[in-house]
């Protein structure tokens, strides 16, 4: 993008890999149902009762999460959008270009190829408490996921995006609204 661009630029809409969605929340459907078929009888001790239970309630929750991002994605239509007013993520109030001071690229594992976040560091930019926020912690925090200290993290690993390219066009609208 040229000094002489505008913020006004054209929206940047992510569309999430909805079959990814869609294998994931199936992988977990059928582990838990293999958890409930395998690890029923009453030839299990107290220990592996509780550990059962615990797999299977990290297993609902995993598996809510995914529901919830998929929910959410679907209903905006949309995984990530950039526009002049801000970067939107489903799940999340837009952030606004004015708040934010630098967008970077981070990722775990395999040198960070594996799991890349865009880090939105702004100027301590706070969500208040609404809905979206209560929803976010109940259906999982992983698409819009709001750090501390003013960081907003959004993990692209199950967005139909080139996170290099993705991070080019952030920057470009840090750059845009700095300008007259």
């Amino acid at each position: 993008m040229s000094r002489s661009a505008t913020p006004s630029a054209d929206p940047v809409v992510v569309v999430p890999r909805r079959l990814a969605h869609l294998g994931f929340i199936v992988l977990m459907v059928v582990a838990i149902v293999t958890l409930v078929v395998v690890r029923r009888g009453d030839d299990l001790d107290v220990e592996d009762q509780l550990l059962t239970a615990g797999v299977l309630a990290l297993c609902f929750r995993v598996l809510a999460i995914g529901l919830g991002s998929l929910v959410r994605n679907l209903r905006a239509g949309h995984g990530l959008r950039l526009d002049a007013q801000g970067l939107r993520v489903p799940g999340l109030d837009a952030v606004p270009w004015t708040a934010v001071e630098r967008v970077d690229l981070r990722g775990y594992g395999d040198s960070g190829k594996r799991f890349p976040q865009l880090v939105v560091h702004t100027d301590a930019f706070r969500e208040p408490l609404s809905l979206r926020h209560l929803e976010r912690h109940l259906f999982g925090p992983w698409s819009g996921l709001t750090g501390g200290r003013g960081t907003v993290l959004v993990p692209i690993g199950l967005l139909v995006v080139e996170p290099q390219a993705l991070l080019a066009t952030a920057r470009s609208f840090v750059v845009g609204r700095q300008l007259p």
